[in-house]
């Protein structure tokens, strides 16, 4: 997350900065899954690869910034709507996630 300033400072043109920022928030909100509380459990469990999104951006936009071709948009926009609806919900099993874990 620190990253992130440094490049919003040498780049204040474009959203590297934001997006580094956004990607090492996103990489700390996935322990929330660890959770006992529901409402943090839920909310780490909907973001937990939702990071890996958000980092393709700025590899398909480098090194000018920005991304060029429409398939590199289709590519960014189709890998955030696969990690916000089917990479972890889809095969989530909150029962396995949610059980304490006992020890002797």
């Amino acid at each position: 997350m620190a990253a992130g300033p440094v490049a919003r400072s040498h780049r204040p043109h474009d959203n590297l900065g934001w997006l580094l920022v956004a990607t090492g928030l996103l990489w700390l909100v996935k322990g929330f899954r660890l959770s006992t509380v529901p409402a943090l459990f839920t909310v780490g469990a909907a973001l937990t690869n939702m990071y890996i999104a958000v980092l393709t951006q700025p590899v398909f936009s480098f090194p000018w910034g920005r991304l060029r071709h429409r398939w590199e948009r289709w590519f960014v926009d189709g890998s955030y709507a696969y990690y916000a609806v089917v990479s972890e919900l889809a095969f989530l099993d909150t029962h396995a996630s949610a059980r304490p874990i006992h020890r002797r």
